[in-house]
């Protein structure tokens, strides 16, 4: 988790960042359930595995507030946001030698 300083990490924080990666973890298993099987089951009900996704959905952003790694904390507030992205097409512009750019990789894109 790099969003914080690694001596602001408290033993508890430590723990609340090991639930949010089970968590996360455990989604992604079973949203591929859920893929396979559909979110509706067969006898028109709905899937326990998406019941669970969206459990543990919730859980998580609970968990990413908790430790403030979420995205306002990390990258602050959307009107934030939208000025460095006019400074990033602003930059993008500018063909400046100091500022890498990415070059699409053929067979990739």
């Amino acid at each position: 988790m790099t969003s914080r300083a690694r001596d602001t990490w408290t033993a508890i924080d430590l723990c609340t960042a090991g639930n949010l990666a089970r968590s996360q973890a455990d989604i992604e298993r079973l949203q591929q359930v859920v893929d396979q099987n559909g979110y509706i089951m067969e006898d028109g009900k709905l899937n326990p595995a998406a019941v669970l996704v969206e459990t543990l959905t919730k859980r998580t952003v609970s968990l990413a507030r908790a430790l403030h790694v979420h995205a306002v904390a990390t990258v602050g507030e959307s009107k934030d946001g939208r000025k460095a992205l006019a400074n990033e097409r602003n930059a993008a512009q500018d063909d400046d030698d100091l500022i890498p750019t990415l070059s699409p990789v053929v067979g990739l894109l």
